[in-house]
């Protein structure tokens, strides 16, 4: 399959595209968690992705779905309970008492810092954003859960209420605003102007959605050996209609137990990969 150009015009993607801020990252999502109308959120998506910086739109990504390939929940390893304690110490009182029949943490989140008067945006990028998660992944050793509190405490003391809010769904993998992964790759699709069948291919041999565009920069696409690519997963949906809004041609089949995996191998060396991709070879 003959690949295509980056989107015209180069200049207006690479000159006048400006750095995305975290603050318009998370009030973008809070309007998307609005849309009901699937096509109206993909259409939002691709020109967002018009607009910001070519490189950062992986990232815009990750940080939506909560998934980051270079690393995952278990490297960075914060919980509710850790974000509680970080956040009892900035608001310098109990907050458990409104957290007991909250079912979403990142609005709870959300309501505390309006409680104290967090409104300021801070001057965190998107990519600035990524690289303090990232360094939740070098902390080691005894005293850890103290060095993870303290640093969450010195982000969350940076940010306005609707960036704590989804800094805190992007920590704790807790992603509710009606973006998923499907969406993302239609937006693509529109992005590049190729059909969605094209594009999921290009991903699967991508691996990664951040794989995926530096591909599109390189113009080139090949699966490689003991790098795993994404396995074929059921799309969650919210309801029984939502399935048939994607059409008619589908069967619905039994699911058995089981692991899935994969398995590569190259002469004598074998690596065996989990449905998340992680090597469980040992």
């Amino acid at each position: 399959m003959s690949l295509p150009r980056l989107p015209i015009p180069p200049l207006r993607l690479y000159i006048y595209n400006y750095i995305m801020k975290f603050y318009d990252f998370s009030n973008f999502i809070e309007s998307i968690s609005k849309i009901k109308k699937r096509n109206d959120i993909v259409k939002k998506i691709k020109d967002i992705f018009s607009e910001i910086n070519y490189d950062e739109i992986p990232i815009f990504i990750e940080l939506s779905l909560g998934r980051f390939e270079n690393f995952s929940k278990k490297d960075i390893n914060i919980g509710v309970s850790t974000v509680i304690e970080a956040i009892k110490t900035i608001s310098n009182k109990t907050t458990l008492e409104s957290f007991s029949n909250i079912e979403d943490f990142g609005n709870w989140v959300e309501k505390v810092f309006l409680k104290i008067g967090k409104l300021k945006p801070s001057d965190f990028t998107i990519e600035d954003i990524y690289k303090e998660i990232l360094k939740f992944k070098e902390l080691k050793g005894e005293g850890v859960k103290k060095e993870r509190v303290q640093r969450l405490i010195e982000i969350y003391n940076k940010l306005s209420y609707i960036e704590a809010k989804y800094f805190t769904k992007a920590v704790i993998k807790e992603t509710r605003s009606g973006i998923k992964e499907g969406l993302f790759k239609k937006s693509i699709a529109l992005y590049f102007n190729l059909s969605e069948k094209e594009i999921e291919e290009l991903y699967l041999k991508s691996g990664s959605f951040k794989k995926l565009f530096e591909n599109f920069k390189k113009g080139e696409f090949k699966i490689e050996i003991f790098k795993p690519i994404p396995m074929m997963l059921a799309q969650k949906v919210d309801s029984v209609e939502e399935i048939f809004s994607e059409g008619n041609n589908f069967s619905f089949e039994y699911k058995y137990d089981g692991i899935r995996v994969q398995i590569h191998k190259d002469k004598d060396k074998v690596k065996i990969f989990s449905r998340n991709l992680n090597d469980i070879t040992e």
